[in-house]
């Protein structure tokens, strides 16, 4: 057990280490790549303000990301600050054409009412929204299911815990399959997906769970 606790501290402290380090390239804006935008990558919007939420509360550095492509780009958990960071991007807010929500806390979910405010009065396109279920029931206010459920302007799509594991195919042809993550909020998910031939993973918070359950079983 002395064994299996020092190899904890030293995992913790070399993560520890790592997440400085993005937490630096984050805030200098040094994640964001201007330089080819046919590739499909990732892109983390920088710090905008040192006295932002952001800033404050390390829970918040990390989650908010897009996955772009030519087509367009997949929003993945706007948390705290995150509209703000993504006006400091070069895509506008019509590239966007999916979004994930993978669950409930507010640190994955707080903007995401300002892009489906902003994207309901687009008339040109349709985003799909994969959203928790327990998110959309618990976090989101009449106001903006109702927007949410113009199918129309959105193609609503919400995972739950209950769920079949199921493929999921946008309409910019990417697909993925969401899996359930053991965390501390109901409907928690990460997915697996294919972009134009890339096999892209993400596992939400479940670096900070200490027990992760798989479908073989629950693990330490």
């Amino acid at each position: 057990m002395d064994k299996i606790r020092q190899l904890l501290i030293e995992y913790n402290q070399n993560t520890r280490q790592l997440k400085d380090e993005i937490k630096a390239s984050v805030k200098a804006g040094d994640l964001v790549d201007d330089k080819d935008v046919s590739a499909v990558k990732i892109v983390i919007p920088p710090i905008v303000a040192d006295n932002s939420l952001e800033m404050r509360s390390d829970q918040w550095w990390f989650n908010g990301f897009l996955i772009c492509k030519e087509g367009g780009v997949i929003l993945v958990d706007p948390g705290v600050d995150f509209y703000t960071r993504f006006t400091k991007t070069k895509y506008s807010i019509f590239d966007i054409k999916t979004i994930v929500v993978t669950h409930g806390h507010s640190d994955h979910i707080f903007s995401l009412p300002i892009f489906i405010e902003k994207l309901s009065r687009d008339k040109t396109n349709r985003i799909d929204v994969f959203i928790s279920d327990f998110a959309y029931e618990n976090e989101l206010s009449g106001y903006m299911k109702k927007l949410l459920s113009n199918g129309e302007k959105f193609n609503l799509v919400r995972i739950s815990d209950n769920d079949e594991p199921v493929k999921h195919k946008t309409q910019m042809g990417d697909e993925f399959e969401f899996v359930k993550l053991f965390h501390s909020i109901q409907d928690t998910f990460g997915f697996k997906m294919n972009v134009d031939g890339h096999l892209v993973g993400y596992v939400s918070d479940t670096g900070y769970a200490i027990k992760i359950k798989t479908d073989k079983g629950v693990f330490n």
